[in-house]
């Protein structure tokens, strides 16, 4: 969960991270944290899949 929400993504509470990761994935459920420019947060399989490997949690 920390990777994702290093990505813009809003934690929210009480989810469990199965739920959490799902939702990070369904464009009708996803949340943003406040403040964050989501155009620049990865929202596509291949953006994802980007984003990760160009992470320092992937090197």
């Amino acid at each position: 969960m920390v990777y994702m929400v290093s990505l813009g993504y809003k934690n929210l509470p009480r989810q469990t991270t199965a739920d959490y990761l799902t939702g990070c994935t369904d464009e009708n459920k996803r949340q943003f944290q406040d403040g964050i420019d989501f155009s620049q947060v990865p929202k596509t399989p291949e953006e994802m899949e980007q984003a990760y490997l160009n992470s320092e949690t992937y090197n």
